[in-house]
């Protein structure tokens, strides 16, 4: 059984998580709509495509990386449930903080597309 503390822990860890996903995603689409915005005619360089394709993978990426952390903290907040890849046993806050270097590491990068 968690302590209060463990389990405030774990919460933080879950929304900082949320937090750093929902910031590459957002980095991700301003960088889409760069790639698009560069293109003032409508027609794409021969190079162009390609960067608006990567873009949109990075953007799509994200976005799921994103959906996944909220849904953590979501699954966390209304049922309880611990990520699974957190340990069972947390005694502390720095076990905790090692999770989330751990759980942040596992995150999916906004630079490629699975």
């Amino acid at each position: 059984m968690l302590s209060p503390e463990d389990r405030a822990s774990i919460e933080s860890v879950l929304r900082r998580t949320l937090e750093a996903a929902r910031e590459k995603h957002n980095n991700a689409r301003h960088e889409l709509q760069r790639a698009v915005d560069d293109i003032p005619s409508g027609i794409p360089a021969p190079d162009g495509g390609a960067r608006i394709h990567a873009a949109a993978s990075s953007e799509r990426y994200a976005g799921r990386a994103y959906q996944v952390a909220m849904r953590r903290l979501y699954d966390y907040l209304m049922d309880g449930a611990i990520p699974e890849d957190f340990e069972s046993g947390c005694s502390g806050a720095g076990d905790v903080e090692a999770e989330r270097k751990a759980a942040i590491t596992r995150m999916p990068s906004s630079k490629a597309d699975p």
